[in-house]
């Protein structure tokens, strides 16, 4: 597993780390059965309010897994850090879970286990 963390116009805190890793990394690890993945977290403020002159978190999340499954992307903007890691977590969430369902779903039921037989 390897988790890179990038930032444009700011600078990432041990904090802000420790908050990324607990809310979205950790759980990748309930739907992915490996630890053969890439997460690279892109954190940015953007400033196209220009009246307010408030900036806003953007962050994009993505994970790259090496088993086959195609690259998975997340992306949301919002005023505060936490409320933002908290919603692009449950997408993550999300959309790991579905993939993990439709693989469950796809598998023939009626397969029979891979049993060594010893005579």
């Amino acid at each position: 597993m390897t988790v890179q963390f990038v930032s444009q116009d700011l600078e990432w805190s041990e904090s802000m780390k420790a908050a990324v890793y607990r809310k979205i990394v950790e759980p990748m690890h309930k739907f992915l059965h490996s630890d053969n993945f890439e997460v690279s977290i892109h954190l940015g403020l953007e400033r196209k309010r220009v009246q307010s002159r408030k900036p806003r978190f953007e962050m994009w999340i993505v994970l790259q897994t090496f088993d086959g499954r195609a690259n998975e992307v997340v992306r949301d903007e919002d005023d505060r850090f936490l409320p933002l890691v908290n919603l692009v977590s449950k997408q993550m969430r999300t959309r790991l879970h579905r993939g993990h369902a439709r693989r469950r779903f796809l598998q023939n039921p009626f397969r029979r286990p891979d049993v060594t037989r010893t005579a």
